[in-house]
């Protein structure tokens, strides 16, 4: 009797073990990514990722994929009868590297199968899976864990990255991360290379919170507007007040933790604000800061528009200084000019 039971049991096990829902689970998650295939003014062609988000035909994708490209097709995975479809751009964020398309939509494609964005419960450790067309093969799946859940984009830090260790080279940008629930929990946007073009393991993609405001503003009206100071900081600590000290010997640099105010012009949106070089900002609404995650955390929950009571040093005096913030100033296509092209002659170096 005992042995029915425990093989009764082991019987059970397999049939709901988490391969087979994975499995499950990733079949359908492949259904709603797509290949993009775009083709820019002087005929170069490129390709990338990206996957459905919504019943009406809203996906989501790498904006640097679709930058000043002026062709645009799009597959979903079919073995049998593959099609392309057309997809409009209906707005981007430059910052987190993100670009909203919509397909229009025909009878014989509903329903379609599509991909939910998970905002919350995202944690180091969890296991997750990549799916996308590295290195030019298609519809490819890898898997990894989450490595950490506060990265920072190279642009700025008031939009947070995922790093993943799961396999991310060329041609996964604009693909989604899903947990083992089938839900997006961020969006792929760089890999790091070793010197041959391959990943070593570090990706990081836009996480799922994030993405999620993101989609939702510009689904809205095609635009994202952020607040921002407007300002380059330095991150204060034993070792680079030292090198401060060394560097303007006339200068008074307390030994203290915070964010030194660099490089603000008479110009500038922050010295008509009243921050001046070599300030030193230790709080923000009587609440002490010490990075710029804190100060991007105090920022991301307010409006343009509002005013914040910063605290500072100043020549060694402590004061309060009122700030308003204003929208956040990026010419995104000027950034992607510049990447694009460095990337196309670190390509070219490495042939």
């Amino acid at each position: 009797m005992k042995k029915r039971i425990v093989a009764a049991f082991l019987f059970i096990s397999f049939l709901v073990s988490p391969y087979a829902i994975a499995d499950s689970m990733l079949e359908t998650a492949r259904d709603a990514v797509i290949l993009i295939a775009t083709k820019d003014e002087s005929g170069r062609s490129g390709f990338g990722s990206g996957f459905l988000i919504s019943e009406d035909g809203y996906l989501v994708t790498n904006y640097h994929i679709v930058h000043r490209q002026t062709e645009m097709m799009i597959w979903f995975y079919d073995e049998e009868d593959p099609k392309s479809y057309t997809a409009e751009l209906i707005g981007v964020d430059g910052v987190a590297d993100i670009a909203l398309l919509k397909m229009t939509l025909k009878p014989d494609m509903l329903p379609l199968t599509y991909l939910e964005i998970e905002s919350e419960s995202i944690e180091v450790g969890d296991r997750v899976f990549v799916i996308g067309h590295l290195l030019g093969l298609d519809w490819t799946i890898t898997s990894g864990i989450i490595s950490h859940v506060n990265r920072t984009t190279r642009i700025s830090s008031l939009v947070r990255l995922l790093q993943i260790d799961a396999a991310v080279n060329r041609g996964n940008s604009g693909g989604p991360i899903v947990n083992e629930d089938g839900k997006v929990v961020g969006v792929i946007t760089t890999t790091r290379f070793d010197g041959k073009g391959l990943t070593v393991g570090v990706g990081n993609g836009v996480r799922g919170d994030y993405l999620n405001a993101i989609v939702l503003d510009l689904m809205d009206d095609g635009k994202i507007e952020r607040p921002a100071m407007q300002v380059k900081f330095k991150h204060l600590s034993p070792w680079n007040v030292g090198k401060l000290r060394k560097e303007n010997p006339g200068v008074l640099f307390p030994d203290v933790f915070g964010l030194l105010a660099v490089e603000i012009k008479e110009d500038a949106y922050s010295y008509s604000q009243g921050l001046r070089d070599f300030d030193i900002v230790i709080g923000v609404d009587g609440v002490a800061i010490d990075n710029m995650y804190e100060l991007s955390d105090i920022i991301g929950k307010k409006n343009i528009g509002d005013t914040m009571n910063l605290t500072i040093i100043r020549e060694g005096v402590t004061m309060n200084l009122p700030y308003v913030l204003k929208n956040l100033e990026f010419d995104h296509v000027a950034h992607f000019d510049e990447r694009m092209k460095k990337q196309a002659e670190s390509e070219e170096e490495g042939e």
